[in-house]
């Protein structure tokens, strides 16, 4: 059964440092897109490798790793090697760009490079840190559909990711981590209903303040504050929206509760460095 479990923290370098302790693989600097392999000669477990890919939030490429690389560190044969890279560049849609250098490509062309790379040996479970991270919304849209893709031949993924849609988009189950410490996990509409109320008014502008005082907190459970909106969560959400349409001095946008509201119960709306 295919499953795909996301990792959400506020902290970006302890994503990082989870990666990298569960794969125990370091990236290395590549130059050309056909080098596709990543550098395994300090991995100690080749076995491990055969069956996990990895992609890191940074891309690597050096002309000094060849197809016989991987033939040499993941046993894999020359011949299947020829076969899966050109599928691997139409899977990322980089067929175009097979001989196109890291640097002539986009950003978003570079982060499919890197999805590709972890597919190499074709590998049944696969660590991804960040896969969207920095992309715009077309090439977001196009990862996710490679992901479910690979979800639906059977693999297993592993992400880490800050973003909230993505996570609920994509994830069988997930886990909240704040401090290195796990603060709660499941599927993301159990981690919803257990969380946060079903529905949300968000209210802007310069009159919020006084509106969520005289109006808004009497009827819901809870109100939050940042900056000029006024967030309030509510079982039932009907008594605010129809006070905010008979004004017009406010702005509002009501919604159902999703997994940022979550996250950002739990770990609080302080910046984090």
């Amino acid at each position: 059964m295919s499953t795909q479990h996301s990792r959400i923290d506020p902290a970006a370098l302890d994503d990082r440092a989870l990666i990298a302790s569960l794969h125990r693989v370091r990236s290395i600097e590549h130059r050309c897109i056909a080098s596709l392999v990543e550098h395994l000669a300090e991995l100690d477990v080749r076995g491990l490798y055969r069956d996990a890919g990895y992609s890191s939030l940074h891309v690597y490429c050096t002309d000094a790793l060849q197809l016989s690389d991987a033939e040499t560190y993941l046993r894999i044969h020359a011949a299947r090697l020829s076969r899966r890279i050109p599928a691997l560049l139409e899977f990322a849609e980089l067929g175009t760009r097979a001989n196109s250098r890291i640097q002539t490509l986009s950003g978003g062309m570079k982060r499919r490079l890197t999805l590709a790379r972890a597919l190499i040996n074709d590998p049944e479970l696969i660590f991804l840190d960040e896969p969207t991270t920095g992309l715009d919304p077309q090439a977001r849209h196009l990862i996710w559909a490679r992901l479910r893709s690979l979800l639906n031949q059977g693999k297993t993924i592993f992400l880490t990711t800050h973003f909230m849609d993505e996570a609920q988009r994509l994830s069988h189950r997930l886990a909240v981590m704040d401090h290195g410490r796990i603060i709660t996990q499941g599927a993301p509409r159990e981690l919803i209903a257990r969380n946060i109320e079903p529905q949300v008014v968000e209210v802007y502008g310069d009159g919020a303040e006084r509106w969520a005082s005289e109006f808004g907190e009497a009827h819901c459970e809870r109100c939050e504050r940042t900056g000029e909106t006024v967030f309030c969560y509510a079982r039932d959400a009907d008594a605010l929206v129809h006070d905010l349409e008979r004004r017009g001095d406010l702005r509002y946008l009501h919604r159902h509760a999703n997994l940022e509201d979550v996250f950002l119960k739990l770990t609080g709306r302080e910046l984090r460095d």
